[in-house]
């Protein structure tokens, strides 16, 4: 993960944040992250160039999509259209921002996710 994503997640979107730990990695570690608050009708300003997305079928609600999203090291964004879960690896901090979207019946979401170092405890998503 690049550090310059760090900046962008101590924006608004992460002044009221939720932690989540995750069931034990296959290495023994525990996945613990901070997310943002999702954000709704709204996109990424990069579009699919903003980074690299992962299509996870088994999370169809936004809070299952972030869960998978912490899971992973590489994962910076959740992102949900109609009942599908992306999650982001985004290429950069510009075109992982977001703008509104045009009025549609995808029902865009995002939720911005910090992979914390050395937590081992959190509240657990709802």
């Amino acid at each position: 993960m690049f550090t310059t994503l760090v900046g962008l997640l101590q924006t608004e979107a992460l002044k009221e944040t939720k932690k989540t730990v995750l069931p034990s990695t296959t290495d023994g570690a525990v996945a613990t992250c901070a997310a943002s608050e999702p954000e709704y009708n709204v996109t990424l300003v990069g579009g699919i160039k903003s980074g690299t997305f992962t299509e996870v079928q088994a999370a169809r609600e936004i809070d299952a999509c972030m869960k998978h999203c912490c899971s992973r090291s590489t994962c910076n964004l959740a992102f949900m259209i109609r009942d599908n879960c992306y999650l982001v690896d985004c290429y950069s901090e510009d075109l992982c921002k977001t703008k509104k979207s045009r009025p549609s019946n995808m029902r865009p979401r995002i939720a911005f996710i910090k992979h914390l170092q050395d937590q081992r405890k959190g509240i657990v998503f709802n």
